[in-house]
């Protein structure tokens, strides 16, 4: 039996590339996403720099980029592990279900919005990363809603249906 740490870093077969690329998309979003963002907003709301009316925020805050550029990479990751798992039955116990990708793919485009809002120091070049790491972090969430839906409906072939566990050999 694999470690998760193993699936996670030497990924074998496509059932762990669809953990990996779950696992490291997720932590991409939070280390990368979330923190510049929660820490932007807390040094504005401590310092009272942070906004120019109730949606606008003052022309120096945040004293850093947020990069929100940078978020395109794990949009693309967890659009890569979405495509991959559409054949495969997930795992219920100890790896990502369709609804925990689904799930980051949201949390992943409410942090590319806020962090849109608040990144003014990109390069020119990448005006545009943001809004396309929006854009895939929502075909995300419509392919696993549409998978479900199939499922749901049994409109799937039998051996995409059903649950892997970790015993189990696929």
């Amino acid at each position: 039996m694999r470690t998760k740490w193993e699936r996670r870093t030497r990924p074998h077969g496509r059932l762990d590339a669809v953990y990996a690329l779950h696992f490291w998309s997720m932590l991409w979003i939070m280390l990368l996403g979330v923190l510049p963002v929660a820490v932007a907003m807390a040094i504005g709301a401590l310092t009272g720099t942070a906004v120019e009316g109730p949606f606008f925020p003052a022309p120096d805050y945040p004293a850093f980029t947020t990069l929100s550029a940078g978020l395109l990479l794990p949009a693309l990751a967890l659009l890569v592990a979405a495509v991959i798992s559409l054949p495969l039955p997930l795992e219920d116990r100890r790896g990502p279900r369709r609804t925990d990708m689904a799930w980051m793919a949201v949390l992943g485009i409410g942090v590319t919005f806020v962090s849109l809002v608040l990144d003014d120091g990109r390069p020119e070049w990448l005006h545009w990363a943001p809004y396309a790491a929006a854009a895939l972090f929502g075909v995300v969430v419509v392919v696993l809603a549409g998978r479900g839906l199939l499922s749901s409906m049994q409109l799937l072939p039998r051996a995409w249906r059903g649950t892997y566990r970790a015993t189990d050999s696929v």
